[in-house]
C-alpha cells in the first residue's frame, strides 16, 4: 500500500479498524491479482461525514492525466471482491467500495467506506 503523502500514512492508523482491515485486504487482493499496490490519496476531510469520522479512504483508479491504473475489468473484480466484506449487518445493501468521478480533477477514484457502527467486520463464506 502506498500513500500520496506521509500525513496520509499517519491518518491510516486513525482509520476505523474495520476499514483498516478492508484496506489491507483490498491491497493484498490487488497485488495478488493485478500486481498493483493501492495508492491512497485521501483519508481525512472535514467536509465529509465519512472522511471526517475516519470511516473512508480514497485510492487512485485513474489519474487526472488519463493514466489508467485499473482497467474496467479490474474495477469490476475490485467491486466483486469488496462484496465479500460486510462491515455493517444493519445495512447489507450498502457497498464497501464505490468507484466514481474525482471531485476536483478529471478521472475516477475508488472510495472505500464503512459506516460508524458497533458491528464488526464479517468475512462472508459464500
Amino acid at each position: 500500500m502506498k500513500f500520496k503523502t506521509a500525513k496520509l500514512e499517519l491518518e491510516f492508523i486513525r482509520l476505523d479498524k474495520r476499514l483498516q482491515i478492508v484496506g489491507y485486504a483490498l491491497d493484498g487482493f490487488c497485488i495478488g491479482n493485478f500486481g498493483i499496490e493501492i495508492f491512497i490519496t485521501c483519508i481525512y476531510r472535514d467536509d465529509s461525514p465519512t472522511h471526517g469520522n475516519y470511516c473512508a479512504f480514497d485510492f487512485r483508479i485513474e489519474s487526472g492525466g488519463g493514466l489508467i491504473l485499473f482497467t474496467v475489468d479490474q474495477q469490476k473484480k475490485l467491486k466483486e471482491f469488496c462484496k465479500y466484506i460486510k462491515y455493517d449487518l444493519d445495512r447489507p445493501s450498502k457497498p464497501t467500495l464505490y468507484i466514481h468521478e474525482n471531485r476536483d480533477a478529471p478521472g475516477i477514484h475508488g472510495h472505500a467506506q464503512v459506516y460508524p457502527s458497533k458491528n464488526e467486520t464479517v468475512i462472508r463464506n459464500n
